[in-house]
């Protein structure tokens, strides 16, 4: 509010306000109004322009070059919004006519708000629109929501006493052990509508305001970005095999998202990035994270930001990264990260420089950002990222995730057979099974189970050893069909990433010493 007062205070005279929340927007322009003594009309292409108590002012209004007509006529301090412009802003007569606009506006005490949910600005009238975003709700806002909805619902149990102790409990459960201070914080990246529907939903179907309801509602409003995806809390550290020096990494950064870290001058973690071949448990250690952290897990679909129109790729990755400061504290997961900014450093090549301007959005944003957004990038190929990216400062660690050495392979053998509630998880079936699998990754030797598994059912019998052997036997690694590739993966981290694995002298018959000097 302070911003937009500020901008019409000084008679700016064209404000284009990018939101989806139309109506917070509305009734934040409307407080400055009444501030500083001014009418506000407000447009739209179905209504025309109304004034402040609603009424139509004129005939055709409908028409976007009639009501600014009407503007270069309206003698009054005013502000006028304009809802629906973006559809129609590309015309020749309409951007002409905002142009007229903008010399008419200064001489007056008129400005034009422009609210939209996209950012489509003719090159024409760029040096005389004013850009502002208006941000998600903060917990402020959320909290008045939430004291709205029960409000509306005591009114509703003064004639019904079942549904006046139904709010009673509820409210006693927000003011114990921090529950009110977790709904705000599962309502984060929602707009306020969003956040009082799936409020409402919670009562109604529960009787009860319900985490897991907001957290699945929130999960599919974040997926219809079609950027983001939303991963609700799954895997833990005890579905990872090996990675010891990563996992005590993880242990140790989350110290720091106490407050007592907080008081002691820590600042919260910036993220890491993991690289290595396919296969060895990047995306499972993402996932692993975010449940060690106790946050939600957001995916950025890299391929997803870019899109066909002009300035659709930066509004696509300016509105990602805000959904995920919203969001905060949470992980945010940037898979294969190379096939987005490969080539970024190449002065545009034949996109127009798009990939440069996305790419330099994010550097700026994971640099300064201040928010408790972890970020997790994997990446398969890191020779081809621009070197900028995970230079010092962007990331805490860089981490090479490489094929699992024998000790790591038993434990992921073992991890894929108690999944799957079979036998055969003594340290003997195990060791034998590692060591006939040089060279394989994690996923191959959870296909190799899977493999074995069908054969063995096909039979009409249980899993033998031998089952797994077999399928052992038909498998090809990748790291064997690429090998000059994964060489020179290797190659990269012993130059520029951490081991993820302790060595392997370390990891035998690991003790809690063991785990302690890990950790330091």
């Amino acid at each position: 509010m302070e911003e937009i007062e500020s901008l019409i205070k000084a008679r700016y005279p064209i404000i284009w306000l990018q939101t989806y929340e139309e109506a917070r927007a509305v009734n934040c322009i409307s407080q400055i109004a009444t501030l500083q003594n001014k009418n506000l009309y407000v447009w739209t292409g179905t209504r025309g322009i109304r004034d402040p108590q609603g009424m139509p002012c004129k005939d055709g209004s409908e028409d976007p070059m009639t009501v600014m007509e009407f503007v270069f006529d309206l003698s009054v301090p005013a502000i006028i919004v304009f809802k629906d412009l973006h559809r129609y802003i590309n015309d020749i007569h309409i951007y002409r006519l905002l142009r007229d606009l903008h010399e008419h506006l200064k001489g007056t005490n008129k400005s034009i708000i422009i609210i939209s949910p996209v950012l489509e600005i003719p090159v024409e009238l760029q040096k005389a629109i004013t850009v502002i975003n208006l941000p998600l709700p903060g917990s402020d806002d959320l909290l008045s929501v939430l004291d709205n909805v029960l409000k509306g619902v005591e009114i509703i149990g003064e004639s019904k006493p079942e549904v006046a102790a139904m709010v009673e409990d509820i409210c006693d459960m927000l003011r114990h052990d921090g529950f009110q201070d977790k709904v705000l914080s599962a309502g984060k990246g929602l707009t306020l509508d969003e956040f009082e529907n799936v409020i409402a939903k919670s009562i109604v179907v529960n009787g009860t305001i319900d985490l897991d309801i907001i957290s699945g509602e929130k999960a599919q409003i974040i997926k219809k970005s079609g950027i983001l995806e939303y991963y609700p809390k799954s895997e833990g550290m005890e579905d990872v095999g090996g990675l010891e020096v990563l996992k005590a990494w993880i242990r140790r950064k989350k110290l720091t998202y106490s407050q007592d870290a907080k008081d002691f001058g820590l600042e919260p973690p910036k993220g890491v990035m993991l690289t290595g071949p396919p296969g060895t448990g990047k995306t499972l250690v993402a996932k692993v994270i975010a449940k060690s952290l106790g946050v939600p897990l957001l995916k950025m679909d890299m391929a997803k930001i870019y899109g066909s129109y002009v300035g659709q790729s930066e509004q696509n990755i300016s509105h990602a990264l805000e959904v995920a400061d919203a969001v905060a504290p949470c992980v945010l997961w940037l898979d294969e990260v190379e096939k987005a900014l490969a080539g970024a450093s190449g002065g545009g090549g034949n996109d127009g420089g798009v990939t440069s301007r996305v790419f330099g959005t994010f550097l700026t944003w994971l640099q300064e950002h201040t928010s408790e957004v972890f970020v997790v990038a994997t990446s398969n190929n890191p020779t081809i990222i621009p070197p900028e990216f995970n230079r010092a400062g962007r990331f805490d660690e860089v981490f090479m995730v490489d094929l699992p050495n024998e000790t790591e392979r038993a434990a992921i053998f073992k991890i894929h057979l108690n999944k799957k509630k079979q036998g055969l998880t003594e340290d003997t079936y195990v060791n034998n099974l590692a060591k006939l699998t040089p060279n394989f990754s994690g996923a191959e030797i959870r296909e190799v189970v899977k493999s074995a598994m069908e054969e063995a059912f096909y039979a009409g019998l249980e899993l033998h050893f031998g089952d797994l052997e077999l399928a052992i036997d038909d498998m090809i690694p990748l790291a064997e069909k690429r090998k000059e590739e994964i060489k020179a993966l290797r190659a990269w981290g012993n130059d520029n990433a951490r081991s993820a694995s302790a060595p392997e002298t370390k990891q035998l018959n690991s003790t809690n010493s063991t785990t302690r000097s890990l950790e330091l």
